[in-house]
């Protein structure tokens, strides 16, 4: 006699796994820029003499005659004396007025807009004017 066929076993089906569906993907956060600053944002003023004249500079507010800051009498020629304007302890936005003298005439007179990441306000004074460099 023939032995009776034993049948292969069947292989179990295995369950189909669920499907993970994938994150949305976000998008690259960037760095927040700086804001624009106006033309005329100024965090320093630096003031220079190339004559042996009797220079000095106030640093005020346009609304009021006293002056915030009365620098020192400049006298070595051709080097600036320079004022960090964060010691006033104003806000970014604050207009200020530089006037600057020489021999106590006052010969200049510059208007601009306080901001800590501004840019260095340079004037060099000869005996009758002072000139933005």
């Amino acid at each position: 006699p023939q032995p009776t066929p034993v049948p292969s076993p069947q292989p179990t089906a295995q369950p189909t796994p669920a499907t993970t569906p994938q994150p949305t993907p976000q998008p690259t956060p960037r760095p927040t820029p700086m804001p624009t600053l106006p033309s005329d944002a100024t965090k320093e003023i630096c003031v220079e003499t190339t004559e042996s004249k009797k220079v000095h500079y106030e640093v005020m507010n346009s609304a009021s005659q006293n002056p915030y800051f009365v620098s020192e009498r400049i006298t070595p020629l051709n080097v600036y004396s320079c004022t960090q304007l964060s010691i006033l302890g104003k806000v970014d936005g604050t207009v200020l007025e530089i006037p600057i003298f020489v021999n106590k005439k006052e010969v200049s007179r510059h208007i601009f807009t306080y901001y800590k990441h501004g840019s260095v306000l340079r004037s060099s004074c000869s005996k009758t004017k002072c000139v933005k460099k």
